[in-house]
């Protein structure tokens, strides 16, 4: 490729590249999965795709954009089983509103709704992880004061050992909160709008089956509660995520955290490759593929920590198709 051609293409992509944006918090370090409802159920911190299953959209009107609804009765989004969602210690972070607090039941406590679950090996005790609304009668008080009211629950069990950690923060319908539920090495945590609401001692490791991640629903029909609401940027990490990262991303609001750019161009030979502007410190990911069609198809090549903000990537890599795209996304990218 001559030589002043690929000098033009490289600042192409430093403009279309930049992955930060004014107003958005750059996402966290460790995403392994994120799920933003814009427009359909696709992964885009990896390729973890996830299905909209009966009537569940992902174009109702979100905190960032669009979001995902569910109906409460037979909605849910579906990701299949990845070994990256088998982690040791996670974040779990969302906006989630409430169309109902109330919604049918098939085994669970009315009132319990899940938001996002990760099953483990048992068909009872099942709550590899769960981040549920729940109904307690002691919610903001103690037992002997029974006022009903609706938090936020996370729940982990292997075998019939079950830690709970729950929140404090009445729900109503029709308001964004924004949660993030913790397992760290010996403990849970759960915050609500950037606030540290619950937490619990945990003494035992994570458990975890080979069936989906599911969003709005357990995934069982013989122990259900389906949300009937909307999520929007669900966001699973592989570590826990610090107090000042959670309020950032709360605080953030309808910026949300950057996306990423994505940008396909042809590379015949030479030294294809771009050059983009990030956040010193934080890490992105390189993918390429030879079809844009696909949905699936990005291979991931590297991941990048940058140390000066605007770095020049190229791609070592023989050029064995006639064109090659690249796209930079937040966060690392697994790699063959």
């Amino acid at each position: 490729m001559h030589r002043n051609r690929l000098a033009l293409l490289f600042g192409c992509l430093q403009a279309a590249l930049s992955v930060s944006a004014t107003g958005c918090y750059p996402p966290p370090a460790g995403l392994v999965g994120w799920w933003p409802g814009d427009g359909n159920a696709r992964d885009i911190a990896g390729t973890n795709n996830g299905s909209l299953m009966a009537g569940t959209t992902a174009s109702a009107p979100g905190v960032v954009g669009t979001g995902f609804h569910f109906n409460g009765t037979n909605d849910y989004v579906q990701v299949l089983d990845s070994p990256g969602f088998h982690l040791t210690n996670f974040t779990v972070e969302t906006w989630v509103k409430f169309d109902k607090l109330d919604t049918p039941s098939s085994g669970p406590t009315v009132g319990q709704q899940y938001l996002v679950f990760k099953q483990n090996t048992h068909a009872t005790y099942f709550e590899g992880f769960g981040l549920i609304k729940d109904r307690t009668i002691s919610a903001g008080g103690f037992a002997e004061s029974p006022v009903k009211g609706d938090v936020f629950l996370l729940e982990a069990t292997s075998g019939t050992n079950t830690i709970e950690a729950t929140g404090v923060t009445l729900i109503s319908t029709g308001v964004w909160y924004h949660v993030a539920a913790e397992r760290g090495t010996n403990f849970l945590r759960l915050y609500v709008n950037g606030n540290l609401d619950a937490q619990a001692t945990i003494d035992f490791p994570q458990e975890y089956g080979t069936l989906p991640l599911y969003f709005g629903s357990s995934g069982q029909s013989y122990w259900d509660c389906k949300l009937g609401g909307s999520l929007d940027e669900v966001s699973l990490y592989n570590r826990v995520l610090s107090s000042n990262e959670v309020a950032a991303i709360y605080q953030a609001g309808s910026s949300g955290k950057c996306k990423s750019s994505i940008l396909g161009l042809a590379m015949y030979s030479g030294a294809p490759g771009m050059m983009f502007t990030g956040e010193v410190g934080q890490t992105y990911g390189i993918q390429a593929t030879t079809n844009l069609a696909g949905t699936n198809n990005w291979q991931g090549l590297t991941n990048l920590t940058l140390v000066v903000k605007t770095n020049l990537w190229q791609d070592t890599q023989p050029a064995t198709q006639s064109q090659r795209y690249y796209r930079v996304v937040n966060g690392t990218v697994s790699i063959p």
